[in-house]
């Protein structure tokens, strides 16, 4: 038994129908092949171009078939750029300043340092100039203390204008003692004085110390009732 082919049958035949085209079909169901021929540019115009850092190629097929190489520009490698531009200048800017003002505040410490060592400078010659002064000021001191104590030392005084009372204190309202058994120093009488000093009542007066609690009064400088003897 061979096996038989169905397409060596003229009667065995298979229909293929027409496709009828549809029309019912309304224009808006329609495919318009013309969108196949539009270039990415034609495609995409109405979308937002993205930013990159670089500008990129791809490849457009033409009517013919054909691959053709394009360069899409980046637009936003302008306004990344000019930010960049504006960066920079804000930077050297800063750093300008700051470089301004370091030095204008080095200008300024060193001008206060060389203030502050003359300062320094006229501080020591300041302590120099009164140490010297209080040196001077001493010796003067020293002279005047010598001078006082050659005024008021004793030494040997004579009456000239008695009698005079013993008094126990450079006063003449003191009360009045006695010095070797004595109540006057009378003229002519010479004691060995210890101390002159100041009346207590009367400064113009002076006393001459003989003893503790003794004193009997030698005058003025204008009315002398004893004098120093050489």
């Amino acid at each position: 038994m061979t096996n038989k082919n169905p397409y060596e049958n003229q009667n065995d035949t298979i229909d293929i129908p027409d496709f009828v085209e549809d029309k019912t079909a309304t224009e808006s169901s329609t495919v318009d092949m013309n969108i196949f021929k539009m270039s990415d540019e034609e495609l995409y115009d109405d979308v937002e171009e993205k930013t990159e850092d670089n500008d990129y190629e791809y490849v457009e097929v033409d009517e013919n078939g054909e691959q053709l190489t394009r360069t899409k520009k980046n637009r936003g490698k302008r306004g990344g750029s000019l930010l960049s531009l504006i960066l920079n200048f804000l930077l050297l800017a800063a750093l300008a300043a700051a470089i301004f003002y370091a030095l204008s505040q080095h200008k300024a410490y060193v001008k206060a340092n060389t203030d502050y060592q003359q300062v320094l400078a006229n501080q020591e010659t300041y302590k120099q100039q009164i140490a010297s002064k209080d040196a001077e000021i001493e010796a003067l001191n020293k002279q005047i203390e010598d001078l006082k104590k050659a005024q008021s030392a004793g030494g040997k005084y004579t009456v000239v204008d008695g009698p005079i009372s013993f008094r126990k204190e450079p006063s003449r309202e003191a009360a009045e003692t006695t010095f070797n058994g004595n109540e006057y120093a009378q003229n002519d009488d010479t004691f060995d004085v210890i101390e002159i000093v100041k009346g207590q009542d009367d400064s113009s007066y002076k006393w001459a110390k003989l003893a503790d609690d003794v004193y009997f009064c030698i005058g003025t400088s204008d009315d002398v009732w004893a004098k120093k003897v050489d």
